[in-house]
């Protein structure tokens, strides 16, 4: 692991939600949109919006 760190690798999964669409989640969650709707604008599943939002 530390040899592909310095090869500029990362492992693991990829986050889901960036910082900029936990912010437009946020925002829309502010205007009162379902929770359903804003995952589906953001391509993610409803508990992955409960849980990074959570």
């Amino acid at each position: 692991m530390t040899a592909a760190r310095e090869r500029g690798r990362v492992g693991g999964r990829p986050v889901a939600l960036t910082a900029a669409k936990k912010r437009q989640a946020n925002g829309m969650r502010a205007e009162g949109t379902p929770m359903s709707e804003i995952a589906e604008v953001l391509g993610i599943a409803r508990s992955t919006l409960y849980r990074s939002l959570g």
